[in-house]
């Protein structure tokens, strides 16, 4: 592929990248320094070096790229990573073919980081999109952000990212969990979120990780307004939606692909 003008590293880290060779009866993972490059003319690729300063050995086009998933929404996938990683540092690219470029990186900040910003910068057709519309890791910043946004859904009540955990299906241990291990209300809301995406605990059973889902959520702890900033933000059918905001909704849950 062509590309025009100069390039900046968008993001730049060390990760384990699956290496399947023929001669190889297991699958191994070689820590390459991956470097995620935006060009000006509007390409993006990631490029695995041998180190900062070494050779190219793999380049992986971001407009082939379907989707950014962690490792603990696959179940399907997880004997894909090494035994001994923990499942948040996993993750892996899928492009159109089904082919998977699998990722695991040191700590899962780094790969949530990774998984956050590769999902920026994939080029998904309309043909691809999940017609059941629940939301996927790629959703997870955008969906935080639209309930921090002002007024945001902790500025009155700080713990109401724990009410709303609940009325989502997320078990108290789970979020006494979250508020154990994080301090502010934020990062509390986000990995709140992140559990509900995720499909934890009784997630399914309260109608799965969808945008009506969590508006009705909302509106039953009396937050109109941002139920009404999560239609307008996540409905594809915003009109007809809107419409039916204020009438009694009967919420299906489709099962997910």
């Amino acid at each position: 592929m062509a590309r025009k003008g100069e390039c900046k590293i968008v993001l730049e880290n060390y990760l384990q990248r699956k290496c399947s060779y023929i001669w190889q009866i297991f699958t191994k993972y070689k820590k390459e320094y991956a470097q995620l490059m935006l060009y000006e003319d509007g390409s993006s690729v990631i490029e695995f070096k041998t180190d900062v300063n070494g050779r190219v050995k793999f380049r992986y086009e971001m407009e082939s790229c379907i989707g950014v998933y962690l490792r603990v929404q696959m179940d399907q996938a997880r004997a894909d990573w090494p035994v001994n990683s923990n499942p948040e540092c996993c993750f892996t690219l899928i492009n159109h073919d089904d082919n998977n470029v699998f990722l695991v990186a040191d700590e899962s900040k780094i790969a949530h980081r990774w998984a956050w910003k590769l999902s920026e910068y994939s080029k998904a057709p309309q043909t691809v999109r999940k017609s059941n519309e629940e939301f996927s890791i790629n959703d997870l910043i955008d969906v935080f952000d639209v309930l921090n946004d002002e007024p945001s859904l902790l500025s009155c009540d700080p713990s109401s990212w724990k009410f709303l955990g609940r009325n989502l299906g997320l078990a108290d241990d789970t979020l006494q969990k979250i508020e154990d291990f994080h301090d502010t209300t934020e990062d509390r809301l986000y990995f709140c979120l992140l559990k509900w995406i995720q499909r934890s605990d009784k997630v399914d059973e309260k109608g799965g990780p969808t945008h009506l889902i969590l508006a009705d959520s909302l509106k039953k702890m009396k937050k109109e307004e941002i139920a009404k900033r999560v239609f307008a933000n996540f409905s594809h059918k915003s009109k007809s939606l809107l419409l039916a905001f204020n009438a009694p909704c009967v919420l299906q849950y489709a099962m997910y692909i």
